[in-house]
């Protein structure tokens, strides 16, 4: 039986939950652009912390995802 899911524990990954459920600009190419430019800052935060390993991944996989759904910016 699976679990149920668990509250972030991480101040890290509790900014990143808040990042992707945040309002975005009206814009899907300025939103992107935005996303991206917070989830630096986010990980440059969470290396400078020490923060886990699957926080940087689930960070890194966002900007990816981010990334590759964006034409302009080689999807």
């Amino acid at each position: 039986m699976p679990l149920p899911p668990q509250p972030a524990d991480d101040p890290v990954m509790r900014r990143l939950v808040a990042l992707i459920h945040a309002p975005l600009p009206n814009s899907a190419h300025r939103a992107r652009i935005y996303l991206l430019e917070q989830l630096h800052l986010l990980e440059e935060e969470a290396l400078a912390t020490g923060a886990k390993p699957e926080i940087l991944r689930a960070i890194r996989s966002t900007q990816a995802v981010i990334r590759c759904s964006d034409p302009v910016m080689g999807a």
